[in-house]
């Protein structure tokens, strides 16, 4: 006989009829109920009341919300939810079959193909749910059902909490974690979910799901204990048994694979869930149908918002502003008495301790960095410029040659962890004097041993003492400044240092990661202010280059606002809320606002000089913002992107032997990146030189796997007609992965690539595909013109002429009320041009075309020349004009 939850029987009874209980577990147990409004049956799960006590009635609405917006075929959906008879509960689709956990009570281990069909089909279900921001902390057997058809279901997704939430209310962590109670089970829980940590990222659900496959493959799981205590203490003591000593038919890929996975620290696992799915079942790849899975992106994996890199980029540019004062004066390594700023490099510290902490020992070096630029007159070299040199042998006289600095920083550092628990650093850092002629001498140096607590302290003595060496006088604001600690605890600081070691990776793993770090530094401190403007500033990366979502808006935002209150006045607060005025509210106004109180504080800060120089370009005001590029490359000289961003402006104002200048600084910098690789190919193109842009294409083979290249310069800039015959080949041959897992981007390139060979029905195919995958993304920013302007050119190759002049039409209302940069203007134009092209509106596209070339802008005679699309003009008279006209001089 059936025994009902006390109370819940008699409060459902209109709605639900409770049939027999079928299962119970650590958090709730569930019931097969009849559906009375619906006549179906259901699943009830009622939650324990130690479980609905904590979360409170308000906490498990929330969670049944993130729930109930996760739509896909491989997760137990959520259908009602409620509180009656004080007991909270929610209904489920009542699935005929059985769970993991039952099957492998019967079969003990199960056959290779069949585990890997689960791991395939469960990971496609978790990688969806981290797409929106949600990982689930709770995968087992138990939550993981086979269906009587055979499909997989993952469930128990309503103790989810979305990724990011512990800071979006009030900055302070309010997620599960914070009540004590441990959300998972000690099997398969990842270690830094054991020990509690109060900010998760999606490698939890990778880790376990590793465990699952493993139990499923050997028969047992990857780690036991006689309590959960040991079990979590074996996790930390001994090694995984590779699953082929027990079971050799399996591949040595997956058993590989599963090592990576159940890595002790999450950062050694792979990046995402799909990648690790690929690494064990490759099929994983396969594109969801429409039907079934329309596409969603709230906080997703940055696919390109802006397919041109620059554009991006600029979005986060900042704002305009017209600088004074700013230090450019080229000096000579030993020009010791001329007048003009003190050049100093702070170069990467010697981490004489145990590798895995060579992240803290940036981190020191980047914090004073950080307190050298707040002195009157100096001007410090960039991180990316100094980092050139970790692990060098080179002479410091070469060094301070090549970055054009008089003084240089260095040292050795070691972080001790004693046995009593303890941990000290041991700092020995050395300031050494170029001069004329001779070796470099030592200037200065000192021994610190100091308590890690202490290390906030010790590195602002250090800085103390380098200001009194360079004979900087100090005034009452920069004593302050040098005094001050970002944070007094050294834990949410060690969490700061984690996340800044991803500074410079934009891939969307790693910005999941630094964004993870820095919501547990803020947590941990919610005063550490520059903790909270780079959260910011992460979080406008993934808005400018992903979905853009009015939660990440609202998120940015709040970044912004703490930043300023933990630390009025200071530049961390002013760059946070330019930021979000350039990236959220498109004010460039109240954004250059901020940047000029920035700058009067920090005038030779290079990240505020750059984004001037980007933002100033991107609204075609070259005269202001060339000097300002050129100074950054004075900065940071060795940083390829500095260069990157000085020949962007120069191509935008079509002088294309200036903007291979630049980029030959690149070249020269070392092995080359796909938007390094772009910028060179679009320069070429826009001259027209179309196998010199493939050579160079050829050339960045050897050091960047050819069909990552080749995606990436089909997806920027639409140049995948610049690609070979294989090279083309090779795009239509990637996964979906290769596209971050973005459907319409994928389908549209491929519709593009069709279209370029000849293969109409293929293109209005792929076409077509990307116009409805577009319909989900336009349902998440409909406020974002450029989806609508892609979506109306798939529309175009796609043959449908009235919606794609209908789509373009909505793009361009939109674009009128927000106001985009110039770079996203020309873009736009171009593509419209496109469209009228591939629906016969010839003239329509000449004043398109006519347009842009009559200023600045990216598209070029030479791409008229080259890319076949326009072919079809190429034959008429008003083309012929527009070839022999004069080169177009710079207006402004």
């Amino acid at each position: 006989m059936t025994v009902a939850p006390t109370g819940i029987a008699e409060a459902l009874e209109d709605r639900y009829r409770i049939i027999a209980e079928i299962g119970r577990g650590g958090m709730a147990t569930v019931y097969q109920v009849q559906d009375l409004k619906h006549d179906r049956d259901v699943a009830l799960k009622v939650l324990h009341d130690d479980l609905a006590a904590t979360l409170g009635p308000e906490r498990f609405k929330r969670e049944i919300r993130i729930a109930a917006r996760l739509q896909h075929p491989h997760i137990l959906s959520v259908f009602d939810s409620g509180e009656s008879a004080g007991r909270l509960w929610f209904t489920m689709p009542f699935v005929k079959g059985e769970s993991l956990r039952e099957l492998l009570r019967r079969k003990g281990r199960l056959p290779l193909d069949t585990a890997l069909t689960v791991v395939r089909e469960a990971s496609q279900a978790l990688a969806h749910a981290h797409r929106q921001g949600v990982i689930h902390r709770d995968i087992k057997p138990e939550n993981i059902l086979l269906t009587e058809d055979g499909s997989t279901l993952v469930a128990d997704f309503g103790i989810a909490r979305a990724v990011g939430d512990s800071v979006f209310d009030t900055g302070l962590s309010q997620g599960l974690t914070q009540t004590g109670l441990a959300i998972g089970t000690p099997t398969y829980m990842a270690p830094e979910q054991a020990t509690g940590e109060s900010v998760l990222d999606e490698r939890v659900d990778q880790y376990a799901m590793a465990a699952v496959l493993y139990e499923m493959l050997t028969g047992a799981p990857p780690f036991t204990g006689s309590n959960a205590a040991a079990l979590i203490a074996a996790r930390f003591t001994t090694a995984v048994v590779p699953i082929r000593q027990t079971r050799t038919e399996v591949p040595d890929g997956v058993d590989t694979a599963v090592q990576r996975a159940l890595a002790l620290k999450s950062f050694d696992r792979f990046p995402t869930m799909t990648e690790f799915a690929q690494a064990v079942a490759p099929s994983v790849t396969t594109p969801p149908q429409f039907d079934t899975l329309p596409p969603a992106r709230a906080l997703a994996a940055p696919v390109p918002r802006s397919r041109s890199w620059i554009v991006a980029a600029a979005t986060i540019g900042l704002g305009a502003i017209a600088v004074t004062g700013f230090l450019f004066a080229r000096k000579t390594a030993g020009a010791a008495a001329e007048a003009g700023p003190i050049r100093i490099a702070v170069l990467p510290f010697q981490n004489l301790g145990d590798s895995a902490d060579a992240y803290f020992a940036d981190g020191i070096a980047d914090e004073l960095r950080a307190k050298l630029l707040k002195l009157p007159g100096v001007q410090v070299i960039a991180r990316a410029s100094s980092l050139q040199y970790a692990g060098t042998t080179k002479a410091p006289d070469v060094i301070g040659q090549e970055l054009d600095v008089r003084y240089l920083l260095t040292g050795t550092i070691r972080w001790e962890r004693r046995a009593d628990g303890k941990s000290v650093v041991h700092l020995r850092p050395e300031l050494m004097q170029l001069g004329d002629k001779g070796p470099a001498t030592t200037r200065w140096q000192q021994a610190f041993d100091q308590p890690l607590t202490d290390v906030l302290a010790m590195q602002s003595q250090v800085a103390e003492q380098v200001a009194m060496q360079l004979e900087v006088t100090l005034g009452t604001r920069a004593k302050t400044q040098l005094a001050a600690l970002p944070t007094s605890n050294s834990v949410a600081y060690d969490a700061y240092l984690r996340a800044m070691s991803e500074i410079n990776d934009n891939r969307p793993a790693a910005l999941r990661r630094m964004i993870a770090n820095l919501e547990r530094a803020v947590a941990i401190d919610s005063t550490f202010a520059e903790a909270w403007s780079r959260l910011a500033v992460a979080r406008a990366l993934l808005y400018s280059n992903a979905t853009p979502t009015p939660d990440l808006a609202e998120l940015m935002r709040f970044a912004a606002e703490r930043a300023q209150a933990s630390a009025p006045g200071d530049v961390a607060g002013y760059l946070a809320w330019a930021i979000y005025y350039a990236t959220v509210t498109l004010d460039l106004g109240r954004a250059e606002r901020e940047l000029r109180a920035a700058l009067q504080l920090e005038p030779n800060n290079a990240t505020v000089v750059q984004r001037l120089g980007i933002n100033l370009s991107a609204q075609g005001r070259f005269a202001d913002a060339v000097p300002l590029l050129q100074g950054a490359t004075r900065l940071d000289p060795l940083n390829p992107r500095t260069w990157t961003f000085l020949a962007a402006a120069q191509r935008l104002r079509r002088r294309y032997g200036e903007t291979m200048a630049a980029l030959d600084h690149v070249k020269a910098l070392g092995t080359p990146t796909p938007s390094f690789v772009l910028a060179r190919v679009g320069a070429l193109a826009s001259s027209g030189d179309l196998a010199a842009a493939q050579a160079e294409i050829r050339s960045a083979y050897s050091s960047i796997p050819p069909q990552e290249m080749d995606v990436y310069l089909s997806v920027y800039l639409d140049y995948g007609w610049v690609l070979e015959d294989a090279a083309q080949q090779r795009v239509l041959a990637a996964p979906l992965s290769a596209f971050d897992n973005d459907v319409a981007t994928q389908q549209l390139v491929y519709a593009q690539l069709y279209h370029i060979r000849g293969d109409t029905l293929r293109s209005r195919v792929a076409a077509d595909q990307a116009v409805r995958a577009f319909v989900g993304l336009i349902k998440q920013s409909p406020d974002d013109a450029q989806q609508r302007y892609l979506q109306g050119f798939a529309a175009a190759l796609a043959g449908t002429a009235a919606d794609a002049k209908r789509m373009i039409d909505d793009g361009v209302a939109l674009e009128r009320r927000t106001f985009p940069s110039l770079m996203n203007r020309t873009y736009y134009a171009e593509v419209r041009a496109r469209v009228a092209v591939l629906v016969g509106g010839n003239d329509k596209a000449f004043d398109e075309i006519e347009a842009i070339l009559s200023g600045p802008g990216m598209l070029a005679r030479g791409h008229l020349k080259l890319d076949p699309i326009w072919t079809p003009l190429r034959s008429l008279p008003r083309y012929q004009r527009i070839m022999s006209m004069a080169p177009i001089a710079e207006t402004r």
